[in-house]
Protein backbone atom coordinates (compact mmCIF):
# COMPACT_ATOMS: atom_id res chain seq x y z
CA UNK A 1 0.00 0.00 0.00
CA UNK A 2 0.87 3.76 -0.81
CA UNK A 3 1.81 5.72 2.14
CA UNK A 4 3.09 9.14 3.13
CA UNK A 5 5.13 8.84 6.33
CA UNK A 6 6.76 11.17 8.60
CA UNK A 7 9.56 10.73 11.62
CA UNK A 8 6.89 12.66 13.91
CA UNK A 9 9.73 12.43 17.08
CA UNK A 10 13.48 10.96 17.50
CA UNK A 11 15.49 10.37 20.77
CA UNK A 12 17.76 8.62 18.22
CA UNK A 13 18.60 10.84 14.46
CA UNK A 14 21.11 8.15 13.38
CA UNK A 15 18.74 5.59 13.66
CA UNK A 16 15.77 7.68 11.97
CA UNK A 17 18.26 8.69 9.13
CA UNK A 18 18.94 4.83 8.49
CA UNK A 19 14.95 3.56 8.59
CA UNK A 20 13.87 6.98 6.41
CA UNK A 21 16.59 5.63 3.86
CA UNK A 22 15.35 2.17 4.17
CA UNK A 23 11.90 3.50 3.74
CA UNK A 24 12.97 5.72 0.75
CA UNK A 25 15.95 4.39 -0.62
CA UNK A 26 16.68 7.90 -0.72
CA UNK A 27 20.91 9.06 0.11
CA UNK A 28 22.18 9.77 3.55
CA UNK A 29 21.90 13.91 2.37
CA UNK A 30 18.49 13.56 1.56
CA UNK A 31 16.93 11.46 4.19
CA UNK A 32 18.58 13.55 6.71
CA UNK A 33 16.67 16.40 5.46
CA UNK A 34 13.69 14.68 5.75
CA UNK A 35 14.40 14.03 9.56
CA UNK A 36 15.64 17.29 10.38
CA UNK A 37 12.18 18.90 8.23
CA UNK A 38 10.11 16.23 9.53
CA UNK A 39 8.79 16.39 6.45
CA UNK A 40 6.10 13.72 5.17
CA UNK A 41 7.64 11.81 2.00
CA UNK A 42 6.21 8.46 0.05
CA UNK A 43 6.61 5.25 0.23
CA UNK A 44 5.11 1.79 -1.01
CA UNK A 45 6.01 -0.94 1.56
CA UNK A 46 4.64 -4.32 2.23
CA UNK A 47 2.76 -3.74 5.61
CA UNK A 48 4.65 -6.05 7.21
CA UNK A 49 7.88 -4.06 6.55
CA UNK A 50 6.56 -1.03 7.78
CA UNK A 51 5.41 -2.53 10.94
CA UNK A 52 8.97 -4.13 10.93
CA UNK A 53 10.33 -1.21 10.60
CA UNK A 54 8.39 0.84 12.96
CA UNK A 55 8.99 -1.43 15.48
CA UNK A 56 12.97 -1.16 15.45
CA UNK A 57 11.90 2.84 15.69
CA UNK A 58 10.28 2.15 18.68
CA UNK A 59 12.89 0.79 20.27
CA UNK A 60 15.74 3.43 19.10
CA UNK A 61 12.70 6.25 20.42
CA UNK A 62 11.71 7.29 16.65
CA UNK A 63 8.35 7.40 16.34
CA UNK A 64 6.24 7.79 12.88
CA UNK A 65 3.36 9.44 11.58
CA UNK A 66 1.51 7.47 8.75
CA UNK A 67 -1.22 9.10 5.93
CA UNK A 68 -3.27 6.95 6.44
CA UNK A 69 -2.35 5.93 9.63
CA UNK A 70 -0.93 2.33 9.88
CA UNK A 71 -2.75 -0.69 11.89
CA UNK A 72 -0.16 -2.00 13.70
CA UNK A 73 -2.72 -4.16 15.83
CA UNK A 74 -3.30 -7.07 13.36
CA UNK A 75 -0.77 -9.54 11.92
CA UNK A 76 -0.91 -13.50 11.85
CA UNK A 77 -1.04 -14.74 14.84
CA UNK A 78 -1.04 -11.44 16.79
CA UNK A 79 -0.25 -7.83 16.69
CA UNK A 80 3.55 -6.09 15.92
CA UNK A 81 4.45 -6.81 19.27
CA UNK A 82 3.42 -10.36 19.64
CA UNK A 83 0.13 -9.71 21.79
CA UNK A 84 -2.07 -12.70 21.57
CA UNK A 85 -5.15 -12.63 19.93
CA UNK A 86 -7.09 -14.78 21.88
CA UNK A 87 -8.58 -14.11 25.43
CA UNK A 88 -7.38 -17.40 26.73
CA UNK A 89 -4.51 -18.99 28.15
CA UNK A 90 -1.69 -18.11 29.83
CA UNK A 91 1.49 -16.13 28.68
CA UNK A 92 5.21 -15.56 29.59
CA UNK A 93 6.32 -12.19 29.13
CA UNK A 94 10.20 -11.76 27.78
CA UNK A 95 11.99 -8.52 27.79
CA UNK A 96 13.94 -8.08 24.54
CA UNK A 97 15.40 -4.39 24.42
CA UNK A 98 14.38 -0.89 25.53
CA UNK A 99 16.27 2.56 25.77
CA UNK A 100 16.39 3.20 29.39
CA UNK A 101 17.53 0.21 31.38
CA UNK A 102 17.35 1.10 34.27
CA UNK A 103 13.45 2.24 34.42
CA UNK A 104 12.98 -1.11 32.75
CA UNK A 105 14.59 -2.69 35.67
CA UNK A 106 12.90 -0.62 37.76
CA UNK A 107 9.23 -2.07 36.35
CA UNK A 108 10.75 -5.44 36.55
CA UNK A 109 10.73 -5.09 40.31
CA UNK A 110 7.70 -3.77 40.71
CA UNK A 111 6.42 -6.68 38.72
CA UNK A 112 8.17 -9.20 40.82
CA UNK A 113 8.51 -7.97 43.84
CA UNK A 114 10.04 -10.49 45.52
CA UNK A 115 13.15 -10.07 43.12
CA UNK A 116 16.35 -8.24 44.20
CA UNK A 117 18.20 -6.14 42.23
CA UNK A 118 21.12 -7.74 41.27
CA UNK A 119 18.29 -10.37 39.67
CA UNK A 120 16.12 -7.61 38.19
CA UNK A 121 19.04 -6.55 36.28
CA UNK A 122 19.69 -10.09 35.10
CA UNK A 123 16.22 -9.82 33.55
CA UNK A 124 17.12 -6.72 31.91
CA UNK A 125 20.19 -7.70 30.37
CA UNK A 126 19.83 -11.60 30.00
CA UNK A 127 16.38 -10.47 27.92
CA UNK A 128 14.96 -13.32 30.37
CA UNK A 129 11.12 -13.80 31.73
CA UNK A 130 9.82 -10.92 33.70
CA UNK A 131 6.57 -12.54 34.23
CA UNK A 132 4.87 -16.13 33.56
CA UNK A 133 1.26 -17.45 34.17
CA UNK A 134 -0.46 -14.13 32.73
CA UNK A 135 -3.59 -13.67 31.90
CA UNK A 136 -4.27 -12.05 28.36
CA UNK A 137 -5.93 -8.89 30.44
CA UNK A 138 -2.80 -8.59 32.51
CA UNK A 139 -0.57 -9.01 29.31
CA UNK A 140 -2.20 -5.98 27.85
CA UNK A 141 -1.13 -3.88 30.83
CA UNK A 142 2.16 -5.30 31.24
CA UNK A 143 2.97 -4.50 27.69
CA UNK A 144 1.14 -0.50 27.82
CA UNK A 145 3.47 -0.32 30.91
CA UNK A 146 6.59 -1.44 28.74
CA UNK A 147 5.92 0.51 26.42
CA UNK A 148 5.49 3.88 27.97
CA UNK A 149 9.44 2.53 28.49
CA UNK A 150 10.09 2.62 24.60
CA UNK A 151 10.99 -0.91 25.90
CA UNK A 152 10.36 -3.70 23.69
CA UNK A 153 8.66 -7.45 24.87
CA UNK A 154 8.13 -10.52 23.79
CA UNK A 155 4.43 -12.15 24.73
CA UNK A 156 4.90 -16.23 24.70
CA UNK A 157 2.22 -18.60 25.14
CA UNK A 158 3.07 -21.29 27.99
CA UNK A 159 2.65 -24.43 26.93
CA UNK A 160 0.13 -26.50 29.15
CA UNK A 161 -0.30 -30.07 29.41
CA UNK A 162 -3.19 -31.87 30.51
CA UNK A 163 -1.36 -34.51 32.33
CA UNK A 164 -0.01 -33.96 36.10
CA UNK A 165 3.02 -33.55 37.05
CA UNK A 166 4.12 -36.81 39.22
CA UNK A 167 3.82 -36.82 42.73
CA UNK A 168 7.21 -37.20 44.14
CA UNK A 169 8.19 -37.00 47.61
CA UNK A 170 9.86 -33.66 48.27
CA UNK A 171 13.83 -34.25 49.06
CA UNK A 172 12.82 -32.51 52.45
CA UNK A 173 11.02 -35.26 53.50
CA UNK A 174 14.09 -37.58 54.06
CA UNK A 175 13.23 -39.83 50.85
CA UNK A 176 14.24 -39.63 47.46
CA UNK A 177 12.79 -41.27 44.27
CA UNK A 178 14.53 -43.93 42.82
CA UNK A 179 17.30 -42.92 40.79
CA UNK A 180 18.33 -39.32 42.30
CA UNK A 181 21.91 -38.91 43.83
CA UNK A 182 22.88 -36.45 46.72
CA UNK A 183 25.91 -35.19 48.06
CA UNK A 184 26.19 -37.67 50.97
CA UNK A 185 26.27 -40.54 48.80
CA UNK A 186 29.35 -42.66 48.52
CA UNK A 187 29.71 -43.73 44.96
Amino acid sequence: MHYRIRVADTADKITAIKLVRELTGLGLKASLDLVEARAFFEADREDATLRRIVEDGARAGVRFEFDPPLDLAVTAGGDVSGRPTGPTGEFAIRYRSGVNKIAAIKLVRELNPELGLANARDVVEGQGLVCTGVGAAEVERILGLFAELGASVEVERVAMTCAPEPNLPSPRAGKRPYGQASEDDDF
